[in-house]
């Protein structure tokens, strides 16, 4: 019997199962870096002060959401892209409900690989704080 170790993200999301095999419509992982997308939308999506449409390139930014459209195929899925607190973006940022494809592999990584990421980052801004509060004395 196999066991499947699951990561749970805020309360408005669903549970991420960290098992490939176990990903299905509706899933959500949390974006834990920038990173560039080639788009899938088969209509224009709009920006703060662009479009993107099939075969544009756009970068999705850590802390926005991707949840299941579907499977391509046995390694990859459809995913629909929000912004984090759905703010508005321009440039080459990625606005909502970009479309794009990611492997089934990487879409179970990213909520642990944001976890991880985020727990550093508090580390390091503690680190600071103290440094900083130790100056002042």
């Amino acid at each position: 019997m196999t066991s499947t170790a699951l990561s749970i993200i805020p309360s408005e999301f669903s549970i991420i199962p960290s098992s490939v095999a176990d990903l299905k419509k509706g899933d959500i992982a949390i974006v834990p870096k920038w990173r560039w997308v080639d788009v899938l939308n088969q209509e224009v999506v709009r920006s703060g002060n662009g479009s993107f449409s099939y075969g544009d390139r756009c970068g999705i930014e850590t802390g926005g959401t991707v949840s299941v459209i579907g499977e391509i195929d046995a390694t990859d899925v459809l995913v629909r892209y929000m912004t984090p607190g759905n703010m508005e973006v321009f440039g080459t940022s990625a606005p909502s409900d970009i479309i794009f494809q990611i492997s089934k592999v990487e879409f179970s990584q990213m909520t642990t690989e944001y976890e991880a990421k985020m727990k550093e980052e508090q580390e390091h801004r503690n680190r600071i704080a103290k440094i900083l509060e130790a100056e002042k004395q």
